[in-house]
């Protein structure tokens, strides 16, 4: 089943726009308001997205959920070596538990854009969970996920260790040192890795600090936060044996 977009009702700072060779897509840039996509089905069904990314950008991201279920996924593109030039990017993108009355709720994410090209829902059976004990490790940047990622209340935090339950990852390292997100150097290997962040090198940190601010007038730790919400689910949670150490 296809959504139709362009019956969808656009909430404040969502535009439709022609992007190439006729094609419409549905885009925002942070801050824009939550998209809600009402749904008429039931039960379990896999998302497909196609996303439209712009040619040498590498800020798309978004966050998604649909009503019965609290937790925000984020999503986005692939970001790809060789990417000068506009294209459309289909991917599968999550598998969903759709109860009656759901609909599928859409934000931005601090400094990115987001654009739809088309969406669509495939009736599939339940997901089975990660067969075998593989072991797999997942190092998280405190520092990097503050910044990126919209964690508007406490509970977001837990949108960003979401995707790991029921997976291959056993082990997820919590960092809590400052952390950094340029490259020692440049490389064609990594693509644009970091050099998206250089221009807002301040804002990225200082976005970290509002989070961190939220969280301390809430009387929440992350840390502890997160090591809850592991011990409730099949993972473990640690601290990376490596820490910086605090810069003065």
């Amino acid at each position: 089943m296809n959504i139709d977009l362009r019956a969808v009702e656009l909430a404040e700072g969502w535009t439709r726009k022609g992007v190439m060779d006729g094609l419409r897509v549905v885009e925002a840039r942070d801050p824009a308001r939550e998209l809600t996509i009402p749904l008429n089905v039931v039960g379990p069904h896999k998302l497909s997205i196609e996303f439209f990314t712009y040619g040498n950008r590498r800020d798309a991201s978004m966050q998604m959920r649909v009503s019965s279920q609290p937790i925000w996924r984020r999503l986005r593109p692939m970001r790809f070596i060789d990417d000068d030039c506009d294209a459309v990017q289909p991917v599968d993108a999550m598998l969903l538990d759709i109860q009656p009355g759901d609909a599928l709720h859409i934000r931005t994410e601090p400094a990115s854009y987001i654009a739809i090209a088309g969406m669509g829902l495939t009736s599939t059976t339940p997901a089975a969970p990660a067969a075998g004990e593989r072991r797999v490790a997942f190092v998280h940047d405190t520092n990097m996920s503050f910044s990126k990622y919209t964690i508007e209340k406490p509970e977001d935090l837990f949108s960003i260790l979401q995707p790991y339950v029921g997976s291959h990852i056993t082990h997820v390292f919590f960092g809590t040192g400052v952390g950094t997100y340029s490259p020692l150097y440049d490389s064609k290997t990594f693509g644009w890795h970091g050099r998206e962040q250089k221009e807002f090198m301040a804002d990225h940190r200082a976005r970290t600090a509002d989070v961190m601010r939220m969280l301390m007038a809430a009387g929440k730790d992350p840390l502890a936060m997160a090591v809850e919400y592991a011990h409730e689910r099949p993972a473990a949670l640690g601290e990376p044996p490596h820490q910086q150490e605090p810069r003065p």
